[in-house]
């Protein structure tokens, strides 16, 4: 079950990180970007090892392993929006 959430997270988190791409550039990091990409497909391909029978014994370990790559790219996104903010046109600078 968690592939098929890991997939539809991957799918729709690209298409608004691609909008958000041309909306707030600046703001927008690529290298932190495919990291965190190349993250989330490690942890499909481990996901899909588990559904098709591999990691006898280890099941449990791997999906624990893709839940805490969640968390970790949850918290990465929370921070990033507490503390990145797009330039506001409209502001005066106030020294």
């Amino acid at each position: 079950m968690l592939i098929v959430i890991s997939v539809i997270f991957v799918l729709s988190w690209v298409h608004s990180s691609r909008k958000f791409f041309h909306v707030a550039r600046e703001i927008f990091n690529v290298p932190a970007f495919s990291a965190m990409t190349m993250g989330h497909l490690t942890n499909m391909v481990l996901q899909s090892t588990v559904v098709l029978g591999y990691w006898q014994n280890r099941q449990a370990g791997v999906y624990i392993l893709g839940r805490i790559w969640l968390l970790a790219h949850a918290s990465q996104q929370f921070v990033r929006m507490l503390f990145i903010q797009p330039r506001n046109e409209n502001a005066e600078d106030v020294d």
